[in-house]
């Protein structure tokens, strides 16, 4: 499975917008559509890597079910990161120029790129 960062970013945004009493949840039990089958990898990496909070079950037949995700701090500093739609797009179009793939590391440096090139 390949990180889908478009997939993240959105998933970030989805999850801050929510009050304190609304609850983010994701099962893969019946589920068919491959946009939504990545969106729920996605979560779970972002669950396993400490930008989420919440609870992980695995049912019997392998199916997951993510539920009440809330964002972390890290997760909250991440999205600051990716929210600007400009910003995001010109970290998206370094990387290819440069032919670097996007992680967590690279995101801060072309963060720095970016919004240099954007203001200048």
């Amino acid at each position: 499975m390949k990180r889908d960062w478009d997939v993240i970013r959105n998933l970030l945004i989805d999850v801050e917008a929510l009050t304190h009493s609304d609850s983010y949840n994701l099962d893969s039990n019946g589920l068919d559509d491959p946009h939504e089958i990545i969106k729920l990898e996605m979560a779970d990496l972002l669950l396993a890597k400490g930008f989420f909070t919440g609870g992980r079950d695995v049912y019997l037949d392998g199916e997951l079910a993510l539920f009440n995700l809330k964002l972390t701090w890290d997760g909250h500093e991440l999205l600051d990161t990716l929210r600007d739609e400009n910003v995001w797009n010109r970290i998206k179009q370094i990387s290819k120029e440069k032919g670097v793939d996007i992680t967590f590391e690279s995101i801060k440096v072309m963060l720095g790129l970016a919004l240099t090139n954007l203001l200048t």
